[in-house]
């Protein structure tokens, strides 16, 4: 399994991905919230820290946020020049004011207008284009005819949060029609493989007619067969798409990816964002179950006392060093009490769901002012353990 961890923007900046990689080195891909393009200018300086190479570590794509085909290849020019091979499209932002310009989930509710800037950005892109997409503007019936839209192009890969704008994140993800575009994707493999194995064919049979002497009109009909034959079935492939598909909805344990994997035993990506926000070690609870399945055992953790079955993998100390590096480095890049603890808090809102019996105090830190007092009450909260 690879897991990709999702770009949530004020969240997953690259202070965040940085010390993420270097303490848990189990991501095989970081997504960098999205940019937008400009008209008049070029990368601002936040924009360029969150690009640069030197702050991206690991195999980074950057998120483009648009529905103007100009303005997509301009920003992806510009972020090919910085060394990336890969961007990302965004079409799964359900933020109101991006929706209410067309953009994000908003884009979804025009098939036509997408599939003109699909054409348009695929055309000409100087790297390879993944898409984050939802299912729908308003329905989950919207996406038979988006998911016709996306077969028809080459995407790097297509990663699907199985809700519609409309969903946002209520209820929960809608598997049949993650399992639709599952099916195609590993469809369209199955026809890759027939063609590799014709073009297979195609050629025995080319080297059976040197081995004949046969005429040279004979031997031109292999000749004709393998390179037109296989020309027409390439180009099909590309038009109808050979993508693989990442998952990505609600994995907040490993309960969870163990229910999603039952469901969808050949799924080989997902991407996690809000559990692994969350829960950091959440990626490393989810290998530890499965090495549990398997006859591994783990010892009782001294110091917080959880049995194996409690919370396998697990590490809260790393859980801790995590936090303090990631305060301290913010210390660095920002300037002021209250960028810093408005940084953290947002962090809080996902990281308090691990200490069950200590919202009295979440909810004090969320109010404080001052960095000292809240380095005292984060200090209380991690010492409960």
């Amino acid at each position: 399994m690879r897991f990709y961890l999702a770009p949530m923007e004020g969240i997953t900046g690259y202070v965040y991905r940085k010390t993420y990689q270097e303490l848990f080195h189990n991501v095989d891909k970081y997504f960098i919230p999205f940019v937008e393009p400009h008209q008049k200018r070029d990368f601002n300086a936040k924009e360029l820290n969150e690009i640069s190479r030197e702050n991206n570590q690991g195999y980074c794509v950057p998120q483009i946020l648009t529905n103007q085909a100009e303005g997509f290849l301009r920003t992806a020019q510009a972020l090919a020049e910085q060394g990336y091979e890969e961007v990302n499209l965004n079409l799964g932002c359900p933020s109101g004011t991006v929706v209410a310009k067309g953009k994000g989930a908003g884009f979804l509710e025009y098939p036509e207008k997408l599939d003109l800037f699909l054409r348009k950005i695929f055309a000409s892109a100087p790297c390879r284009i993944s898409i984050k997409t939802r299912i729908g503007r308003y329905e989950p019936e919207e996406f038979g005819r988006l998911l016709e839209i996306y077969r028809q192009y080459p995407l790097e890969e297509l990663i699907i949060h199985p809700r519609s704008r409309e969903d946002y994140y209520a209820g929960t993800p809608n598997w049949p029609v993650f399992a639709e575009a599952l099916r195609c994707s590993e469809d369209t493999a199955k026809m890759l493989r027939c063609s590799e194995d014709t073009a297979k064919m195609l050629r025995c049979s080319e080297d059976t007619a040197r081995m004949l002497r046969c005429s040279e009109d004979t031997a031109e009909m292999p000749r004709y067969g393998r390179e037109e034959m296989g020309k027409s079935q390439e180009g099909s492939l590309r038009r109808q798409g050979t993508w693989p598909v990442c998952y990505n909805g609600d994995i907040f344990s490993a309960a969870d990816y163990k229910r999603l994997l039952t469901a969808f035993p050949t799924l080989s990506t997902v991407m996690l964002g809000r559990g692994i926000i969350g829960n950091p070690c959440l990626i490393d609870e989810i290998k530890a179950a499965d090495r549990l399945e398997n006859g591994w055992e783990q010892e009782k953790d001294p110091v917080s006392g959880f049995k194996k079955d409690q919370h396998p993998g697990r590490d809260w100390d790393k859980i801790r060093e995590f936090h303090d590096l990631i305060y301290q480095r913010y210390q660095e890049t920002l300037s002021g009490d209250r960028p810093l603890l408005f940084k953290m808090k947002d962090l809080w809102c996902y990281l308090g769901s691990l200490y069950p019996g200590q919202e009295k105090q979440i909810k004090k830190l969320k109010k404080v002012q001052k960095k000292g007092e809240y380095e005292i009450l984060a200090g209380n909260i991690f010492n409960i353990l």
